[in-house]
């Protein structure tokens, strides 16, 4: 099935395996009657928005690839085998193989990725931590 998808961004979260893809309708509609005779068990879902699980990477996902595939498998130990099969290649793996999550436990916190985030965050801090000096009183948070 690698010659559907030459050039992809594969993520594994858990159970779910994340795979960005340039979605071709014959592709896809290819690609899904070889899921449902591989892996009958798998539940296949499209989504072009769900890039943020990529991390650091989530940019360049969003610039080279039209789809995202969510398979849906109902152990983990199934997601890892399918993950170990889809080696991550494209303009993701060259340059930018270093940032590519590795397949260690997923961190169950969310980070955000953006600096303007983290700048905002920053500074709703800093408007907290003036306005509790100001009135002289503790932060409920």
């Amino acid at each position: 099935m690698h010659h559907i998808f030459p050039d992809h961004a594969l993520v594994r979260r858990d159970c779910a395996v994340l795979l960005a893809v340039v979605g071709w309708k014959q592709r896809l509609a290819a690609f899904e009657l070889w899921m449902a005779d591989s892996y009958p068990e798998a539940r296949l879902e499209y989504t072009s928005f769900d890039y943020l699980p990529f991390g650091p990477l989530s940019e360049i996902v969003f610039d080279h690839y039209d789809v995202i595939l969510r398979i849906c498998f109902p152990t983990e130990a199934d997601a890892r085998r399918f993950e170990t099969l889809w080696p991550t290649r494209g303009p993701v793996a060259g340059p930018y193989a270093k940032l590519w999550p590795d397949n260690g436990p997923t961190p169950r916190k969310l980070e955000p990725f953006h600096s303007h985030l983290i700048r905002r965050l920053a500074h709703a801090k800093e408007r907290r931590n003036a306005k509790k000096k100001n009135t002289g009183g503790s932060d409920p948070d």
